[in-house]
């Protein structure tokens, strides 16, 4: 396989693991575990859920599995709260 083959390769299943969400004009909320059963139970509309890495840093289970579903359907911003580059 050449060089372009592979890259384009390597873009088809990053499309594939990350879904194209537009966010553009939308309202963010975060994603707390509360909220879960009535963000599965309803349509929330338009809009993206906010997660803090540090809550998923776990080796799977409910919570991994409840991302994967809300990423499928929802933009997900995803960041970190708890590492500082100006913290001791």
């Amino acid at each position: 396989m050449n060089e372009l083959a592979n890259i384009q390769l390597s873009r088809a299943l990053m499309a594939l693991r990350f879904p194209a969400h537009p966010v553009a004009g939308m309202a963010g909320t975060s994603l707390k575990h509360e909220h879960l059963p009535s963000i599965m139970a309803n349509d929330v509309g338009r809009g993206f859920f906010e997660v803090h890495a540090e809550n998923y840093m776990g080796a799977g289970g409910p919570p991994h599995d409840a991302l994967t579903r809300i990423r499928r359907d929802y933009p997900v911003s995803l960041h970190g709260v708890c590492m500082s580059i100006g913290g001791a």
